[in-house]
């Protein structure tokens, strides 16, 4: 029995907003720019204000608790300081992630493991310039002496290491992900592409074509290839017949193991804590808001480093979620109101398939669009670009990108158990699938007006722009369906 209950507005995304506005605002607004000291804007105004608002519960509560939070999350993480712009020696070891030449340097995006000079500074990501060489490879592991310093790049400013030394530490093949590695090396032309896709690491050639095409957020391991990753282990598990509570728990495993497996990047981490969220949510039989598994999601983000919620990765990836949770779910009502494409019980089989794929078709290109409206704002004021054809590129793709996940992550784990194994049969679906996506994404790119340059969206828009999603996520409430054990 399937019971439909109706959730209030919770207090928990407000919340959530409100520290990340609160830290993104510290470098616009920093501590010194006001008169008095962090702590005295805490408690004379914030504390205040939030108790006020748990008093009054009505509308205004919302919005009262959301200010408080925000000067919190502005007290509790201050601005990039001055002395930590100032250039600096430092020397780390760090794990390749992409490699690019530019004139006569080499550049290398690495992801710092362990940071030796100086000692105590919290480095995660940084770009290594130095002297071209052949002996260094996406995956493996270096150590990088040189100077420090920050550089601005399209309207951010980045941490870039200007390298006088660069030593091979490690080898790919020789370190924890080996096998996997070792795997990708059995595909054909497409070795970099699936490198990027399977195991977020690299920088294919076709990056230029996937971004004119306006599918770069597929070559980013994000919540797209988290959660299709995790769809088909649920539909392994229950073609295999699978009991509902070990389903579950696999899954939770293979959340884990995929964050490890590609890298750990934010979008990867925001995706997989949000599905341990729900799942646990749903295994203690609780009613979970949408946008409150979101809101945990970035509260636990927030817990591990708050400085985190600066980076453009995560901005992007909160944002596409936050579309597709508000506009996104109106839009998809929308469409079952007005275009419900069910099929009727006496319906041919061929009828009913046909029906599936138009159901999802649309449904693909409606949430598409509200990820893209809702990431719009900050595309066009990093990048200055536009593509308008990009939720209907993305649902072309994504039947290949499903069965480059379906197929690619199990044959990689295969390959590892049995690396002489027949998985040759596997290897070519997977290289079939690369060259689908390749083609697509060419022929996308060729569409008229689908790369368009643009210049910065108005403050005024960015502003306002949130509204948007604000009025959807108000004017529809939540429907949760709880099943009965009995069904499970």
């Amino acid at each position: 029995m399937i019971d439909s209950r109706t959730v209030s507005q919770p207090y928990l995304p407000w919340i959530a907003a409100g520290f990340v506005f609160g830290i993104i605002g510290s470098d616009v607004l920093p501590h010194h720019a006001l008169p008095f000291h962090p702590l005295i804007w805490l408690w004379g105004l914030a504390v205040p204000l939030a108790f006020f608002s748990l008093c009054w519960k009505k509308v205004g509560s919302h919005a009262g608790m959301f200010c408080a939070l925000m000067i919190c999350g502005w007290a509790a993480v201050p601005a990039t300081s001055q002395s930590s712009r100032t250039p600096h020696l430092v020397d780390v070891c760090a794990e390749v992630t992409a490699v690019r030449y530019q004139e006569r340097s080499q550049v290398l995006v690495c992801a710092v493991q362990e940071v030796y000079v100086p000692q105590g500074k919290d480095i995660k990501r940084i770009t290594c310039l130095g002297p071209c060489t052949d002996i260094v490879s996406v995956g493996d592991m270096v150590r990088v002496r040189g100077v420090w310093q920050m550089v601005s790049y399209k309207g951010r400013e980045r941490p870039e290491i200007r390298a006088t030394d660069i030593y091979l530490e490690e080898s790919r093949y020789d370190g924890t992900r080996g096998w996997a590695w070792r795997a990708i090396g059995r595909i054909g032309v497409r070795q970099e592409l699936a490198a990027t896709l399977l195991l977020g690491s690299g920088r294919p050639p076709e990056r230029n074509v996937f971004r004119q095409a306006g599918l770069a957020h597929i070559m980013a391991v994000s919540g797209l290839h988290v959660g299709l990753a995790l769809l088909s282990i649920v539909w392994i598990c229950r073609i295999c017949a699978v009991p509902w509570l070990w389903r579950q728990g696999l899954v939770l495993i293979a959340a884990g193991g995929y964050v490890w497996l590609t890298g750990g990047s934010m979008p990867t981490q925001r995706a997989a804590l949000m599905a341990i969220i729900i799942i646990v949510a749903q295994i203690m039989r609780r009613e979970l808001h949408p946008l409150t598994a979101l809101s945990l999601t970035v509260l636990c983000l927030i817990v591990i480093d708050p400085a985190d919620i600066k980076s453009l990765s995560f901005q992007l990836s909160a944002c596409a979620v936050l579309g597709i949770l508000t506009l996104g779910r109106s839009l998809l009502a929308w469409r079952m109101h007005v275009l419900p494409l069910n099929p009727w019980p006496l319906d041919r089989p061929l009828w009913r398939v046909l029906l599936y794929v138009m159901r999802a078709f649309c449904d693909g290109i409606l949430v598409g669009v509200s990820a893209s409206l809702a990431t719009a704002p900050l595309i066009m004021t990093t990048f200055a670009e536009l593509h308008i054809w990009s939720p209907v590129a993305t649902v072309l793709a994504t039947p290949f990108l499903v069965i480059i996940l379906a197929i690619g992550l199990p044959t990689i784990t295969l390959h590892a158990l049995w690396e002489e194994g027949p998985w040759q049969g596997l290897f070519w679906v997977c290289e079939v699938s690369f060259e689908g996506l390749c083609t697509i994404a060419q022929w996308c790119a060729s569409w008229p007006y689908a790369y368009i340059k643009t210049e910065s969206m108005p403050i005024i828009m960015i502003f306002l722009w949130p509204l948007l999603f604000a009025c959807a996520a108000w004017k529809r409430p939540s429907t949760v369906e709880v099943i009965d054990d009995e069904e499970r």
